[in-house]
């Protein structure tokens, strides 16, 4: 039990509101006591709750506040009261955060704002039922330019804080604390001015510490331990005397990553982190490491492309990952050994776990980082380099089509943040990782190699999501978003939290550790290698291959940067499970919900709906917002992005008929409206997204651990994809089993059931691939008027409600050439032989034909009614045999005598099968004459002839 820290605040200026900034953020749960003291009324802001005001109108105000942390919070800002006649002007305050408090301990809460002439005030005892509470004793003064500092036995006093005079309007504040027993506790202050002071007094009973429940995920336990501050492990730029990279994106734990380090100066030291929530504080150490001071050589740049690699570097440095090592997003903060204010970062990368797969995967959009850094091949000249976009020097960077490189290495230290800080990790997706680790998701994290080189992993996640500014992708990564959304039975379902995404095709070399993009779009002509690598939409006829991201993602890149838009709602969009328990959910008429500004931005998409040709079906929209757009809109080629005109925005989502769905919010920065600690930051927080986002994900399977969860939101109970009201796409299975039985001008077809979704409303039926007949509720249907001894292609589909329609399920058969007889079932005697073999225990039956001369073909066995079960037998036998002659037999079979046993049908039934209903059906049909053995039934009024019964 302890505090977590605590600070001070004296305003610098007048102002009619005063921010007391924290030494880290608050950590989730936590109990935070502000107290604040201003010339005129002031409250707390926000969620904090005002549990006393001492006031005099001559004085001024001291206000009291407590705050359960939900975690991240930084500030405290007071207000004026909305009463109040005048603003605060100046303001002294206090704030701590403890681990140990519970809430207020009823009947101690008191305020005293005492005459002047006093030098010391004796409070009413405080009276605690419950042991180990601890006593907040707050004395503030204003308009009194005198430097006391309050006596309190018993009491420690934790600060005494002096507010400037501004206004000559001097204020001051001091806290005492104690933790005391059971029982009456006397309060008697001295020391304190003749001048009159406010005073506040009360308890907090100690906190609940019932130890928190078992974490449900790795995540979840990994992010309950113990962070450090971002000062600490952040560092935004790159040092001229030190930098370096990893030689990897990802890294299994239990193995080992090296690292290639240019410190001419000294040795250096690095410092492992692992990126996350944890309290707030973004990243955990893991681990330490170090290395000798290294000049590294020139390295090497390509004449052809102009690509950089500094390959050819000598590995100074590694990092063994723990057995244990939880997965996710590492970075390792390098510095100087001399001169440890000269850092650097290396990665993020990747840690993995190859044994298992979380229920969430996302995947890092470093291949983009990759593209816009221009870092060269001279460690001593660092910054002169070039990108895909254009080439940079020591002033600089020049974004120039003309000058970029036709390919990028992995290779050599990360610039991008520097000179294009709205793409790098740092932007979307790392506010992105803090929401899920915050909620404690099962998730992985993959790079864009990953997906290239292995395609399975993303097959079964409840969620692969696309994160941030993902514009980069191999046919590799392609294939294997489209292969997970398709993989019946294996599926994933898809969310991009990202935008301007499988912008441009990229081509991995063969280690992965580089890639090439000519941008054969922005030349209008394909590249040198006859190899297309430009934009997935290019319309002309050098792409080969043209796959836009629409027919995937059902967006398409719209809306150049760098833009700063608000994603909006409508009422149309109320009744969406995605919006549940939000703002949204009541919107009615012409409302609409409106998010923080920079949500939709920096660079977004449009809905590809705009387009009938190139949105996959039954697309449908979760938000729309229009606007006008001056230079900004792209075209269809992706060559240019300064157009102008309508453009809409719209979050998406599709049903593919793998049963996947696929959302996405084209938007980059819709993670801004997750988490505030960003780059570029200044968007608030939206609870409204962070509930959308927690809704999608229990829906498509992924339901957060229940502790932590956030306050302010509801645990979603999940729903199913059905409720969002997707179009039904998806086709029925194709019927099976299809089976022909010929005569000799018509063919009788059967099949088995299909299978759909929604459910089959009917079949068509084709003859040679022509629609003979449609909506078919039957399982079988007869073509007639067909020639003898002619071969047909016959087929069936089967077809949902919304016309869709299964593949054309088809067998080949054939009319017979001999004279066939039709027989029903009372003009053909159906004879039976019934035996039961003492050995077996089985019934067998035969069936026969008798008194028939001439030819027996195929026979059609008309169904009579209230069919004993024996009787059902023999008709299923009679025909099977039918069956038999007509597909295994060429010509038909000639009866010469009707003793003559046709054996073709032979069927054991075994005892085993036959319920007690059909067991004493047989009984009653048998009656006396059946022995104990074997047994024979005579037909009625006929000689002995065998085991033969009629029906």
């Amino acid at each position: 039990m302890s505090r977590d820290w605590k600070t001070t605040y004296a305003a610098s200026a007048s102002s009619a509101t005063h921010t007391a900034t924290f030494p880290s953020a608050a950590t989730a749960g936590r109990k935070l006591v502000a107290f604040g003291v201003a010339p005129a009324s002031v409250d707390p802001s926000g969620a904090w709750t005002e549990i006393a005001e001492a006031s005099d109108p001559a004085l001024g105000d001291l206000s009291v506040a407590t705050l359960t942390a939900t975690g991240g919070e930084t500030s405290i800002t007071w207000v004026r009261e909305p009463s109040a006649s005048t603003a605060p002007r100046t303001l002294a305050g206090w704030v701590e955060s403890r681990d140990d408090l519970g809430a207020v301990h009823a009947g101690t809460l008191a305020v005293y704002g005492n005459p002047s002439g006093v030098s010391s005030i004796d409070l009413a005892p405080i009276v605690t039922t419950v042991p180990n509470c601890r006593v907040y004793v707050a004395v503030a003064t204003s308009n009194d330019g005198s430097a006391w500092t309050p006596t309190i036995p018993g009491f420690t006093v934790e600060d005494v804080v002096q507010g400037p005079a501004n206004g000559a309007e001097p204020v001051r504040l001091a806290i005492a604390t104690a933790v005391v027993p059971a029982g009456t506790t006397t309060v008697s202050i001295t020391g304190v001015p003749i001048n009159p002071a406010m005073v506040a007094v009360f308890a907090l009973e100690p906190a609940n510490l019932t130890p928190a429940p078992a974490a449900e995920t790795a995540v979840e336990a990994e992010n309950r331990q113990t962070g450090v501050d971002k000062a600490t492990w952040d560092v935004s730029g790159i040092d001229p005397t030190i930098f370096g990279y990893a030689t990897s994106m990802s890294v299994a734990r239990g193995t080992g990553i090296d690292l290639k380090i240019h410190s001419p100066n000294s040795a250096w030291t690095g410092v492992v982190y692992r990126l996350g929530w944890y309290g707030s504080r973004g990243a955990r150490q893991v681990g330490t490491l170090g290395g000798p001071q290294t000049t590294q050589p020139a390295g090497t740049v390509d004449p052809t492309t102009g690509m950089a690699s500094c390959g050819n570097w000598t590995v100074n440095g590694s990092w063994s990952v723990p057995a244990d090592a939880t997965p996710g997003v590492y970075i390792i903060t390098i510095a100087r050994a001399d001169l440890p204010s000269a850092r650097a970062h290396i990665g993020p990368f990747v840690v993995t776990d190859p044994t298992r797969k979380a229920k969430i995967a996302v995947k890092l959009s470093d291949s983009t980082w990759q593209a816009y850094n221009h870092a060269g091949a001279n460690p001593a000249d660092i910054h002169n380099g070039k990108s895909l976009y254009g080439q940079g020097g020591s002033s600089g960077f020049t974004a120039d089509k003309s000058l970029r490189a036709k390919a990028v290495s992995y290779d050599r230290p990360l610039l991008t943040r520097l000179y294009y800080p709205q793409t790098h990790f740092m932007n979307s997706e790392y506010p992105l990782l803090r929401w899920l680790e915050r909620l404690g998701y099962d998730v992985d994290y993959l790079t864009c190699a990953m997906v290239d080189a292995d395609p399975t992993l993303l097959l079964g996640r409840q969620a692969v999501i696309s994160s941030g500014h993902d514009e980069y992708w191999s046919a590799g990564m392609r294939d294997a978003f489209v292969g997970a959304r398709d993989a019946a039975g294996n599926q994933s379902n898809l969310l991009f939290l990202s935008a301007n995404e499988a912008f441009w095709r990229i081509r991995f070399a063969a280690d992965r550790r580089s890639f090439s993009c000519w941008k054969d779009t922005h030349d209008a002509a394909l590249n040198p290698t006859g190899l297309y690598s430009g934009t997935w939409q290019d319309t002309r006829s050098f792409n080969n291959d043209r796959r836009p991201a629409s027919f995937l993602t059902g967006q398409r890149f719209r809306l150049n940067g760098i833009a700063a838009r608000s994603l909006v709602a409508t009422a149309a969009q109320a009744a969406l499970p995605l919006w549940r328990s939000t703002p949204v959910a009541a919107l009615t008429g012409s409302q609409t919900w409106t998010s923080p500004v920079g949500v939709v931005g920096f660079e977004a998409d449009e809905p590809a709906d705009t387009s009938s040709t190139e949105r996959p079906a039954g697309l449908i929209r979760l938000s729309q917002a229009t606007a006008t757009v001056t230079g900004q809109l792209a075209d269809d080629n992706g060559d240019s992005y300064n157009g102008s005109g309508t453009y809409v925005h719209a979050m998406t989502a599709y049903r593919a008929p793998s049963g996947a769905a696929v959302f996405a919010t084209g938007t980059v920065q819709y993670s801004w409206g997750l988490d505030a600690v960003h780059d570029r930051a200044g968007t608030a927080e939206s609870p409204t997204l962070q509930q959308a986002l927690t809704n999608l994900l229990a829906d498509l399977g992924a339901v957060p651990p229940a502790y932590p969860f956030p306050a302010g939101l509801e645990m979603p109970t999940p729903v199913t994809l059905a409720a969002y009201g997707f179009p039904d796409v998806s086709a029925p299975a194709a019927p099976s089993g299809l089976q022909a039985t010929a005569g000799q001008t018509q063919i009788a077809l059967t099949w088995s059931a299909a299978t759909d979704d929604t459910g089959v409303t009917g079949y068509d039926v084709y003859r040679d691939g022509v629609l003979v007949q449609g909506g078919i509720n039957a399982l079988s249907h007869t073509f007639s008027g067909l020639v003898a001894g002619a071969s047909y292609v016959l087929g069936v589909r089967a077809r949902d409600a919304a016309g869709n329609q299964s593949a054309l399920a088809t067998v080949t058969a054939s009319t017979v050439t001999g004279v066939p007889v039709l027989f029903t079932l009372p003009e053909l005697d159906a004879w039976v032989q019934t035996a039961v073999p003492a050995a077996t225990g089985q019934l067998v039956l035969e069936l026969v034909t008798t008194e028939i001369r001439g030819y027996v073909g195929p026979a059609r066995f008309d169904a009579l009614p209230s069919l004993a079960p024996l009787k059902r037998v023999a008709l299923d036998l009679a025909r099977r045999m039918v069956r038999n002659a007509a597909g295994l037999r060429s010509t038909s079979r000639q009866i010469d005598d009707y003793t003559q046993t046709d054996t073709w049908a032979t069927e054991t039934l075994q005892a085993a099968e036959l319920t007690d209903d059909d067991r004493a059906a047989i009984d009653r049909a048998l009656g006396d004459d059946r022995p104990s053995g074997a047994f024979t039934i005579r037909p009625t009024g006929r000689p002995d002839r065998g085991p033969w019964r009629r029906w």
